[in-house]
């Protein structure tokens, strides 16, 4: 990191410590239910508050590019706080999907973070809401036809300053910044 802030790059990495979380969607009760394994909370901060440790050190400019629990955005709001230039992302698909929108097993919702809780995903809207978060991101693992549920729960981002443009056929909806 010491390097790249000599030359003024920017450290974008994503969040994930494999080794704590090997799994294939949040850890908790609906995982258990599909006999699938979870993936932690913990395999997201742990690594997030340890880049930021290390951007604090260096001075160097961090971007955490994904992130989906809300610990990991109040995690960045204290780092800020200390004069860490850091800064996220929320991708669109965890501010309007859940992890309960995998139901009985849709494998085209495997996504990296994966979807979390519903108050996780709401928590990551009032996120967005307070500036917590730089960016949406409409990075996709695959492209997916979405669900009914998903344009009701879009107006939660949008009275957060975003539009939605809606893709022709495929694909999750895509925010736009409206400040």
């Amino acid at each position: 990191m010491t390097y790249a802030r000599e030359l003024g790059a920017v450290i974008s990495l994503e969040t994930r410590d494999k080794y704590i979380g090997n799994g294939d969607m949040n850890e908790g009760l609906l995982a258990s239910w599909l006999g699938l394994p979870g993936i932690p909370k913990e395999a997201e901060i742990i690594p997030l508050e340890r880049d930021l440790r290390i951007a604090a050190l260096t001075r160097a400019n961090y971007h955490a590019a994904k992130i989906s629990v809300p610990e990991s955005a109040e995690a960045i709001k204290l780092a800020r706080a200390r004069g860490v230039k850091a800064t996220c992302g929320i991708s669109i698909n965890h501010l309007t999907l859940n992890e309960n929108d995998i139901g009985e097993y849709r494998t085209f919702f495997k996504l990296s973070p994966p979807l979390r809780s519903e108050d996780d995903r709401v928590a990551m809207v009032e996120a967005l809401k307070a500036g917590r978060s730089t960016s949406s991101s409409r990075r996709m693992i695959r492209r997916m036809s979405i669900p009914s549920a998903c344009p009701s729960r879009m107006r939660q981002v949008v009275r957060s300053g975003w539009k939605p443009c809606w893709p022709q056929r495929f694909g999750c909806i895509t925010a736009i910044r409206c400040r």
